[in-house]
């Protein structure tokens, strides 16, 4: 039996009518674009008017099953179940946060009647209103006084008469019965009195309403529009909600947890300041952020460890219409929220809808590629961010892709913390992976990654449907002497014993983690995702999807093969013939011991030993993962004795072991440029470490 050598190692809405009608019998199967208005306040767009139940679409791909939930939401069933509930009652659920499956309960029946009071309001001034296609964006919670599953849904008016209506229900699969109405909007002097909402109630009977008007209609540069809620918890165990879409900005409002609905012994002041970062309306509530005619939609803040986060979704939810959410946090459940350059979320001067490619928040994610996407993904936006049983948290997402199409899919993307307490959402799908509290070697982490810099500013080209401004992946090296080349040029450092990264580049200070997930190709990768100093979110995978190289084969013969990291030699351990005797790199001699003779065996090449007289061959020891050593053993022609040659666009060579898959390579372990230091295999990154020249031997 061979020896065994083991080797140590270190420890929505905005734009969302702006939809062609030609477009809706694409989307009555497939679902449709969300909620919202285009800054020249186009309405009666085709979601609006289909007048048919859209629910969810379940598609399978990257071997997980996602659904086509617009603007999804996820909570706990506490029966087994993760629940995902969205816009025109698409829901569905998981048991482990990768699968989803579609299912419907009484809502999806029964809405014209569960929501007639909501309906009869969004009516006012529109007779062909039709509310099937007018709820959205529901967001529900366990209410532990009431022992009630809440659902918050919104349903939509054409002229921003909306509203919030609360459904409850005991088990949450239904069935849900209407509790109330939480909040309205559009209410004016003309087809949608006030006096049909509880705005005297609040307010007082003889309140104006003049600050919510300009002329007769809905003022746009001071009220929301009562759609998109986010229900939570404070750390007092309070009941909230965040509410809110283009203009006026995003508010919050204190609930009865006894009832669910509105609590009316809550006062807000008139404050429309804003200059430290609040802002509130004695019926709106808190304002956390926008206003003044420029906003957002699709709020969603939870409490986690020592901040309240907020979640804003800017710009069209069409593919061409920029969408992305951008990140801000308190130590104040009313603020003020800032971003990580200090920034508020609220404004004190209209911005148009320019921070849709602003600098202002968090931007989680640009359109983007990576190498193993078969598609890019765009336009991905309206959140929830959810931590589940086990502590960890997920951004939970629907997007679009570059194919000229609307359809759209949920995507969970894992979240981890990082040192300064900025969530960081993890570069590849959640396929079950659990962050490493030990940290990682520096082995491990140092080397080529794909490389994505999320682009704070990306505009996209609103002109040439299916003509979309993607970022797409580079390259930088994590050298392990702390520099950074490629793409971006600096320094890093990792902390021993955990996985946070940081990383300096171009005056600019990243904070991060390392994560070892699965691509979309289901190959195991070192991934890292930090945060910046300037709001920009950087992404980096190691692995061979972004390597490019192509089959090689050389004249089959006696070759010497040297290190491109190190310029060192593969040398067998003292000239010796035995089987299990060790290989490293060692300056050139020109002995046997640095000459090797390539075999071509099939598609593959096997490594022979001139310490052996060429009897032995280079060979993968008991084992096929990465990290497992390679040393000498008699050639036989097994997998472990076979490589798969390839050459990269530098005319280097490198070694894929048959063992593996060809997933990992001959490498010089931890990069390193001295005398005796070994060769194991390690996944195919493409580092120097990984390449070698071949010269030919007499």
């Amino acid at each position: 039996m061979k020896k065994k050598k083991f080797k140590e190692f270190n420890i929505s809405k905005f734009f969302k009518k702006a939809v062609a009608v030609t477009m809706a019998c694409t989307f009555v199967l497939t679902g449709i674009p969300g909620d919202g208005f285009l800054a020249t306040h186009i309405r009666d767009g085709v979601k609006a008017n289909l007048g048919v139940d859209l629910g969810a679409t379940e598609v399978k791909a990257n071997n997980l099953r996602h659904v086509s939930v617009h603007d999804p939401s996820v909570v706990d069933g506490q029966n087994g179940y993760y629940y995902m509930f969205g816009s025109h009652r698409a829901f569905a659920r998981s048991k482990d946060m990768c699968n989803w499956q579609t299912i419907t309960n009484n809502i999806n029946t029964d809405y014209n009647r569960l929501f007639k009071v909501g309906a009869d309001w969004s009516r006012l001034g529109n007779p062909n209103y039709d509310l099937a296609g007018n709820t959205w964006a529901p967001d529900i919670i366990y209410n532990k006084k009431m022992k009630k599953w809440c659902m918050y849904m919104s349903i939509n008016g054409q002229d921003f008469n909306s509203s919030i209506a609360l459904l409850t229900a005991d088990s949450i699969d239904g069935p849900y019965s209407y509790k109330g109405t939480v909040v309205y909007s559009g209410f004016d002097k003309g087809a949608h009195p006030v006096s049909k909402t509880d705005y005297y109630k609040v307010c007082g009977k003889n309140a104006s309403i003049d600050r919510y008007l300009a002329g007769n209609r809905w003022n746009l540069n001071y009220g929301t529009n009562a759609i998109d809620p986010s229900v939570f918890y404070d750390q007092n165990g309070g009941l909230w909600m965040s509410y809110g879409s283009w203009f006026g900005g995003i508010f919050i409002l204190k609930l009865d947890d006894n009832t669910g609905l509105r609590d009316y012994n809550t006062k807000y002041p008139l404050d429309t300041n804003a200059s430290d970062g609040k802002a509130s309306d004695p019926y709106m509530g808190n304002r956390i952020a926008g206003g003044l005619g420029s906003s957002g939609e699709a709020s969603y803040v939870r409490h986690i460890g020592n901040y309240y986060y907020l979640f804003v979704t800017y710009g069209g939810f069409v593919s061409n219409g920029g969408y992305n959410t951008r990140m801000f946090r308190s130590k104040h459940l009313n603020g003020p929220y800032v971003d990580a350059a200090g920034n508020y979320a609220t404004y004190t001067k209209g911005v148009g809808i320019n921070n849709t490619w602003g600098t202002t928040g968090i931007r989680l994610h640009s359109y983007y590629k990576m190498a193993s996407m078969d598609r890019a993904e765009i336009a991905g936006g309206h959140n929830c961010v959810f931590v589940d049983r086990e502590g960890k948290m997920y951004d939970i997402y629907h997007t679009r892709f570059d194919d000229g199409e609307e359809f759209h899919e949920v995507r969970v993307h894992q979240m981890v913390m990082n040192q300064d307490g900025w969530p960081c959402e993890a570069p590849f799908e959640y396929k079950g992976e659990t962050l490493s509290k030990n940290g990682y070697s520096l082995n491990e982490c140092a080397g080529t990654y794909e490389f994505v810099k999320h682009d704070q500013q990306q505009k996209v080209d609103d002109k040439t449907k299916g003509a979309y401004n993607v970022t797409k992946s580079s390259t930088i090296t994590l050298h392990s002497n702390g520099k950074i080349t490629g793409a971006i040029d600096g320094s890093w450092t990792y902390q021993a014993n955990t996985p946070y990264i940081k990383l300096y580049s171009e005056g600019v200070s990243y904070k991060g983690v390392f994560l070892r997930q699965q691509d979309e190709k289901n190959v195991t990768k070192m991934t890292f995702s930090a945060v910046g100093s300037d709001n920009t979110c950087i992404w980096g995978a190691k692995g061979q999807g972004i390597l490019n190289y192509s089959k090689a084969s050389v004249p089959e013969g006696k070759y010497h093969i040297k290190n491109a990291g190190s310029n060192l030699y593969l040398d067998v351990d003292g000239n010796k013939p035995d089987n299990n005797t060790n290989v490293q790199q060692f300056a050139f001699n020109g002995c046997s011991a640095q000459t090797f003779y390539i075999k071509p065996v099939g598609n593959y090449v096997a490594i022979l030993t001139g310490s052996s007289d060429f009897k032995c061959s280079l060979d993968v020891t008991d084992g096929f993962t990465k990290g497992t050593n390679i040393s000498q053993w008699k050639y036989f022609g097994g997998d472990m004795q076979l490589f798969k040659l390839v050459q990269n666009p530098d005319g280097t060579y490198s070694f894929l072991s048959k063992v593996s898959s060809e997933t990992n390579a001959m490498e010089i372990f931890e990069n390193k440029t001295t005398n005796g230091a070994n060769v194991d295999q390690w996944e195919f990154w493409g580092g120097n470490s990984q390449k070698w020249y071949l010269e030919p031997a007499r």
